[in-house]
């Protein structure tokens, strides 16, 4: 019976963490990363490209080591040729991440601990929105589960099995994101005890399975002369001290637990906003919604509520000297001291591989809560919490996101279609990635169109943007509710 119990909640949760992630796979970004790593698949697809290393790292020339990521992408590829295959490819391994967590927290906590907290894992808009596109940081997250679930089974009782599979899988991380230290560090805190108990045959079967992992990226350095190696250590400069990006650190981490999105509705994902405009968003406007009381309300919960579990839970010393409250701190200083070390700009997906760590918090603090009075502000938590945060990540995802998605570009590529155009030239009012329209025609359609840059016959106008004059324009088409498409009129 508890057998049961368990498979259903379980199959529960994912297809509720699927469906939801599926639903973006049109209207999630795909702009320059994302445009460039779906070709890339395409033609691992086809044959045509067998890479070594992975996606290249945020401005430099060093690569990940390792093209886990690209060959991973091309598997949809193989049965339907479109980038939505990807992104549901993507949505798909999200879910997965949810339901691992559940299958690992329920040997800590109590089943209703662990089946509410990966509820709101399932609906949280930080796992939604990092669980949408072809985004290399969307993947690091299902590896640090994986071992995070290693690690659970290892503690409970050492096993091969469970110590191959959490090598395999810190290992793989660094192909996906280079910010893994941060987790190797907690992991190897979280089960220092269970080292000793390491075999000589573990130990051999685990470079067997490193060499394995890393032999793309070995036969790279061989026959290169170590190049992304260099490169990587050239990158790798500092760009100057940010107390900004350290304080962020733990920012960052505490946002992860609630409803606070507005790095999402503001940045798109580009760049970092000052404190001003977090303060701002409490009583004015986003670029994805109008101020509103009750959103403004459910917010407020969600932001105070994991306060109130955090200070509950935490109100015992025992608490605070859990081995897992411990490795959270750890890898939490080890990404300040990285990103004082690198000096780079912080963005939340450098610490996002944290994400499941810091989650642990709902189940620890559920399992205070006594079937009480409490059970009613419990209860209420979860559901204000789901309702907002798919809200909130679907709203994001189609009046934000949007403006650089999937959608966009097949819209654009089917209207030039249907004028007959060859090349085509545009211009815009926002950051906008025309390569995309090109890929989609010729991927899609079979259509050729070039981009021409030097051209101007066309203007995108996004209008929640500041709109000038524009001369000689006319309207062609309304692309989406705020995203228009202007043509000169002299092509009459």
């Amino acid at each position: 019976m508890r057998n049961k119990k368990i498979f259903y909640s379980a199959l529960f949760i994912f297809l509720m963490a699927f469906v939801i992630r599926a639903l973006l796979c049109q209207t999630a970004r795909f702009s320059g990363d994302e445009i460039r790593f779906y070709q890339t698949a395409v033609n691992i697809s086809q044959g045509i490209e067998f890479p070594l290393l992975g996606t290249p790292l945020t401005a430099g020339l060093a690569r990940h080591p390792g093209p886990a990521f690209y060959y991973l992408m091309s598997i949809p590829l193989l049965i339907v040729k479109t980038p939505e295959a990807c992104n549901v490819m993507v949505a798909f391994l999200g879910a997965i991440t949810v339901l691992i967590f559940f299958l690992g927290i329920r040997r800590l906590v109590s089943f209703r601990s662990a089946f509410l907290s990966s509820l709101l894992m399932a609906c949280s808009p930080w796992s939604i929105l990092y669980a949408d596109r072809i985004w290399n940081s969307n993947i690091i997250v299902l590896f640090v589960t994986i071992a995070m679930y290693a690690t659970i089974r290892l503690r409970e009782k050492y096993s091969t099995k469970y110590f191959l599979i959490l090598v395999a899988s810190c290992i793989v991380m660094p192909q996906f994101h280079m910010s893994v230290p941060i987790v190797w560090i907690s992991i190897l805190y979280l089960i220092r005890r269970e080292l000793i108990q390491i075999k000589l045959n573990d130990i051999l079967y685990s470079l067997i399975i490193i060499l394995l992992i890393n032999l793309p990226f070995i036969y790279h350095e061989l026959t290169t002369g170590f190049l992304n190696t260099k490169n990587f250590l050239s990158d790798g400069k500092k760009e100057g001290k940010s107390t900004r990006a350290i304080l962020g650190v733990w920012s960052n981490l505490f946002r992860f637990i609630t409803l606070e999105t507005i790095y999402h509705e503001f940045s798109g994902y580009w760049g970092a906003i000052k404190e001003k405009v977090y303060i701002a968003s409490w009583y004015s406007d986003s670029p994805v919604r109008e101020f509103s009381i009750v959103r403004t309300v459910a917010r407020l919960i969600g932001v105070l509520t994991p306060l109130y579990f955090i200070f509950n839970y935490f109100k015992s010393q025992k608490a605070l000297k859990s081995d897992w409250f411990v490795s959270l701190i750890l890898g939490a200083i080890s990404a300040v001291l990285l990103l004082a070390v690198t000096g780079k700009k912080m963005y939340p997906h450098y610490v996002h591989p944290l994400f499941p760590f810091i989650f642990l918090i709902f189940p620890w603090a559920f399992d205070k809560v006594k079937i009480t009075r409490n059970t009613k502000v419990l209860y209420s938590f979860i559901i204000v919490f789901c309702i907002s945060g798919i809200e909130s990540s679907l709203r994001i995802s189609f009046k934000k996101d949007i403006d650089n998605s999937i959608y966009i570009h097949r819209k654009l590529a089917q209207q030039f279609q249907q004028m007959n155009l060859k090349s085509y030239g545009v211009k815009s009012n926002y950051i906008f990635f025309p390569e995309g329209t090109e890929l989609i025609a010729k991927e899609q359609y079979n259509y050729k169109l070039t981009y021409n840059k030097e051209n101007d016959e066309f203007l995108l106008v996004n209008n929640r943007n500041k709109i000038e004059v524009f001369q000689g324009y006319k309207l062609i088409t309304s692309l989406t509710p705020t995203v228009s498409l202007y043509q000169k009129s002299n092509f009459d």
